[in-house]
């Protein structure tokens, strides 16, 4: 604790000194870190690593030892410990548990795009609309199958990675004015338009447009999301 108020920290910090206290622990608090002694009166650093996982919690883990051997300090990482430090040079504590807490971090943000994936993924294909997701490069990174069957192709990989500028412009709808229309969406305006396509089945077909910002956790506003609504029986009608 001293270590690391000299680097900077605040620690709110709590002592565990068996394992139904380190289970109490993980399951009522959200911690960043785990600083564990490698002998302990009651349980040893491979039980606190063992109860860690079975929490299934992405904890740093790092042994604080003064006894500890390379080769037990080896075995605890190849079963999931994230580093150790000898008590003799615990200066290296501070820099380590900087570089844990953000390589933690950067799981998490890796985890919470997979999820938002995974979950956009199922909301397009659940959809008799056509929807795509759309990055700041303007590259389509999700497509459902109402979308690629309605451009010709078999398949979403047809679509995903290709510009979606191009892909419009094969069906008369002008680049400049997509990019246009994405780049507000990208900067967090919701955009509702109509757009007349001449799509490849030769047939002449009105969509009503809606792009949406997907705004991440750190509330910057990183896709559009691309719905297209067929309204070519309703203007036909109305005509």
């Amino acid at each position: 604790l001293r270590e690391l108020r000299r680097g900077g920290y605040k620690p709110e910090y709590q002592r565990v000194d068996n394992r139904d206290a380190m289970r109490l622990a993980l399951s009522t608090k959200v911690w960043d870190i785990i600083l564990s002694d490698y002998h302990m009166p009651l349980f040893s650093a491979f039980d606190a690593l063992e109860i860690l996982k079975e929490s299934g919690l992405d904890i740093p883990f790092v042994i604080v030892s003064g006894a500890i051997g390379e080769e037990k300090a080896v075995q605890l990482m190849k079963e999931g410990a994230n580093d150790y430090v000898m008590k003799n040079r615990i200066q290296r504590l501070v820099p380590l548990i900087r570089r844990e807490l953000q390589e933690a971090e950067e799981r998490k943000l890796r985890r919470d795009a997979e999820d938002h994936y995974r979950k956009s993924d199922f909301i397009v294909n659940a959809s008799n609309d056509l929807m795509a997701i759309i990055n700041r490069d303007y590259i389509f990174e999700v497509a459902n199958k109402s979308f690629y069957k309605s451009f010709g192709k078999n398949e979403s990989k047809d679509i995903v990675g290709s510009s979606a500028p191009d892909l419009f412009a094969q069906v008369g709808f002008q680049k400049a004015l997509i990019k246009k229309d994405l780049d507000r969406c990208l900067r967090g305006e919701e955009i509702n338009t109509e757009q007349w396509l001449y799509m490849p089945d030769g047939s002449d077909q009105c969509f009503e447009i809606t792009y949406s910002p997907y705004i991440n956790s750190m509330d910057t506003s990183t896709h559009a999301v691309m719905v297209m609504h067929n309204i070519t029986d309703r203007k036909m009608a109305a005509k």
